[in-house]
């Protein structure tokens, strides 16, 4: 399930946008799909920040809000394997553009994205009021002195009033001597703290190499605190690595293959098919009543078809005529030798006693019928 989570602080200059872009690259990192949406309508920095790729169209957030653009129109792929939506540089796109169409922007982008961050103004307006009412979750920012941690209180005040959830806290920069300690100032905001990004002059060097500090100076200091934040984020919002997802995608793909492989027999059973066991213990079955001396052959049936033509119409005679008896062994004598005429008689004579009509009798009466 795609979170929607604004990036927010009342206070100007505390690091709001190079949070939002550090940390969506951390995210990426971890194997998520990451949009950043910047909503800093009036005064934003991505194009200062990023050097993004050439773009099939030239739109802008600004665009979009003034809908006169998609959302795809506006994308950007950014190192660090992410994917910026930044707005313009100049006024006139500033005064066109409108939040009201800023929901059905982000539920295009649920589509497509794990985590979707929106980078937001400073000060209490509808440009930064607006963003945190269509938030999932808000990370404050701010820095460790009295004046930003009063704004940020603000801040989290308006988030509660709008109906959303604050899901923690990011320091950037350092306080003055007389800055509570971090954890207090977490306390007094009543949140987790996520994290202190030190001041560590490998964020600007990297912002003007156009890149985030994570991905171009992942040894640094504030590099290290920005994965220690996404990390963080990411138990907040029960996201598993995307390696996780891999595997966990393959283990099911393979129970769903063993449980259609076991699933095969039973159906061809349920098809009239016979299973491969069944199949074994017929064949096993035939080969028995092959090896039975009593057992008719089918040679025998191809050497004397006249003899089996005859056994079959004496043994419907029989049946007409008599009740079902079981059957004892046939007569081994050779149907292409005569019989003695003493032997006719003698098996009439049997015959007229009661004793149940073989199949070497049904063939002699025909015979006898047949020379008369």
């Amino acid at each position: 399930m795609t979170t929607v989570v604004a990036i927010a602080g009342a206070k100007g200059g505390v690091g709001k946008t190079t949070t939002s872009l550090s940390l969506g690259a951390a995210l990426a990192a971890r194997g998520q799909s990451v949009a950043v949406v910047e909503l800093d309508l009036a005064m934003g920095n991505f194009f200062d920040y990023l050097d993004v790729e050439e773009a099939p169209s030239e739109a802008t957030m600004h665009d979009v809000l003034a809908e006169s653009a998609t959302v795809d129109d506006a994308a950007r792929r950014v190192a660090g394997g992410f994917t910026v939506y930044p707005t313009g540089p100049d006024l006139d796109g500033f005064a066109n553009a409108s939040l009201e169409p800023l929901p059905g922007v982000l539920e295009a982008l649920r589509d497509s994205f794990d985590v979707v961050l929106l980078d937001t103004g400073a000060g209490l307006s509808n440009e930064t009021i607006r963003p945190l009412q269509v938030a999932d979750e808000v990370v404050l920012v701010a820095t460790p002195r009295v004046a930003a941690i009063r704004d940020t209180n603000k801040t989290k005040t308006l988030v509660e009033r709008v109906g959303s959830s604050v899901a923690g806290l990011v320091l950037t920069k350092a306080g003055t001597d007389n800055a509570p300690p971090n954890e207090r100032i977490a306390e007094f905001l009543g949140t987790d703290l996520f994290g202190h990004v030190p001041q560590d002059e490998a964020v600007p060097d990297t912002q003007a190499e156009g890149r985030t500090v994570v991905t171009a100076a992942p040894d640094s200091a504030a590099a290290a605190v920005y994965r220690d934040v996404a990390d963080a984020l990411a138990a907040r919002l029960d996201l598993t690595d995307g390696d996780e997802n891999e595997e966990d995608d393959r283990d099911e793909a393979a129970t769903t293959s063993q449980h259609e492989s076991d699933a095969e027999p039973q159906a061809a059973v349920e098809e009239g098919e016979t299973a491969p066991e069944e199949q074994a213990s017929s064949s096993d079955s035939q080969d028995r009543a092959a090896d039975s001396p009593d057992a008719p052959t089918a040679s025998a049936a191809e050497d004397h078809p006249a003899d089996a033509a005859a056994d079959e119409t004496s043994g419907a005679e029989q049946r007409q005529a008599t009740p079902a008896r079981p059957v004892g062994p046939q007569q081994t004598q050779s149907d292409s030798e005569p019989e003695s005429e003493d032997d006719q008689q003698a098996d009439e004579s049997d015959a007229d006693e009661g004793d149940e009509p073989t199949a070497s009798t049904g063939l002699i009466g025909r015979m006898k019928r047949m020379l008369s």
